[in-house]
C-alpha cells in the first residue's frame, strides 16, 4: 500500500484491487483466518492527498469484504494519527514525510494491538499469516510443500511456472486461544 502509493500514486485503484485479491486468496486458503486491513498512516507532504484517496478505497474494501462474510478487521492507522491536530510534528521527524518517529511507531503499535485483540475476541479461531524470518518452520506451522526455509528466510519455492504473486502457496501459523 504505502510503497505503491508512493511509487505510483496514479494507481490507487490498482493497489486496492491487489489488496482485495490478497484478502480473497487468504480467505480461500482458510476461511477462518482472521485478516486485519489497516489504513495507511498519513504523509507530511503534498502526497498525502493520494494516501487519503487510497484510504477511502480501503475503508470501502473492508466493508465489502465483511459484507462477503470474510473475517476482515480494520486498523484505523490514519484516522488515529489524524485525530491529533499536531500529528505531523508529534509523530514524524522533520524532513521524513513517510516514516514515523518512535512516538509515531508506538501509536501504530497501539492501533495494531487493539485490532488484534478485537479480532481474537470476535474470531472463532486464531490464525496469523506472515512471512517473517524463522530459524525453523516449527510444529505450529501449517505450510504448503513449496514453502521452505532458506538462509533464515521463509520463501515460496514454487516451480517457475507458478507466479509467487498469485498467493497460492502460504505458510500459516496456528495460534492457540
Amino acid at each position: 500500500g504505502t510503497n505503491d502509493d508512493f511509487t505510483n500514486p496514479d494507481s490507487i485503484t490498482g493497489t486496492r484491487d491487489e489488496i482485495s485479491q490478497i484478502i480473497d486468496a487468504i480467505a480461500a486458503n482458510d476461511p477462518t483466518t482472521l485478516i486485519i486491513l489497516a489504513s495507511l498512516i498519513p504523509r507530511t507532504d503534498s502526497e498525502d492527498a493520494g494516501t487519503t484517496s487510497l484510504n477511502n478505497l480501503l475503508v470501502d474494501l473492508y466493508q465489502t469484504k465483511q459484507g462477503e462474510g470474510k473475517n476482515v478487521f480494520y486498523a484505523p492507522m490514519n484516522e488515529i494519527f489524524k485525530s491529533n491536530p499536531n500529528w505531523a510534528t508529534d509523530y514524524f521527524n522533520v524532513g521524513d514525510n513517510v516514516h514515523p518517529n518512535d512516538f509515531g511507531y508506538s501509536i501504530m503499535a497501539g492501533v495494531w494491538l487493539k485490532a488484534i485483540m478485537t479480532a481474537i475476541n470476535i474470531g472463532a479461531d486464531i490464525t496469523v499469516t506472515d512471512n517473517f524470518e524463522r530459524s525453523q518452520i516449527g510444529l505450529t506451522w501449517a505450510e504448503d510443500p513449496n514453502i521452505i526455509l532458506q538462509n533464515g528466510d521463509l520463501i515460496d519455492n514454487s516451480p517457475s511456472t507458478v507466479s509467487p504473486s498469485t498467493w497460492k502457496e502460504m505458510a500459516v501459523y496456528k495460534g492457540l486461544k
